[in-house]
């Protein structure tokens, strides 16, 4: 699609927002792909290429690979990426926290899934039926 410059600046750059916003999906897209291949590794990777050439990506991108990582057990990646998250201005959602206290609760960290309850209210965000689902789930895992 040609790009098309109109007159009144302000216009331009709700064109060129709109085009942004189109760009993120298609991200999600790709890295939701890679994490549902099981290729989480080459998820990150396009991850990081789009950081290194300083694509602004948003909490939908971060949490798609915090899901994918999670999903595989991997706790320590998800939360070098909680945490670059935060340091580049994203601020961790609902689906960020929901991911992580699911996660945790597959590899057996249940106590550690139900500290982030706490951190959640911290944050202004209070847990939902999905966060204690996810939580009564792995109380009922250890018995």
């Amino acid at each position: 699609m040609p790009v098309v410059y109109l007159n009144n600046p302000k216009d331009r750059h709700i064109e060129i927002a709109a085009k942004m916003v189109d760009l993120n999906v298609v991200i999600e897209r790709d890295i939701d792909g890679y994490g549902k291949a099981d290729k989480t590794e080459e998820g990150e990777n396009l991850f990081n290429e789009l950081i290194s050439k300083k694509v602004s990506l948003n909490s939908v991108i971060y949490n798609t690979l915090i899901g994918a990582y999670c999903k595989n057990g991997n706790m320590t990646t998800t939360f070098r990426l909680l945490n670059d998250m935060r340091s580049r201005g994203t601020p961790p959602t609902l689906v960020s926290y929901s991911s992580l206290v699911h996660g945790m609760c597959n590899v057996g960290l249940v106590e550690d899934a139900k500290s982030l309850f706490g951190e959640m209210r911290k944050e202004g965000l209070l847990p939902n039926v999905v966060c204690y689902t996810a939580l009564i789930g792995g109380y009922s895992k250890l018995g």
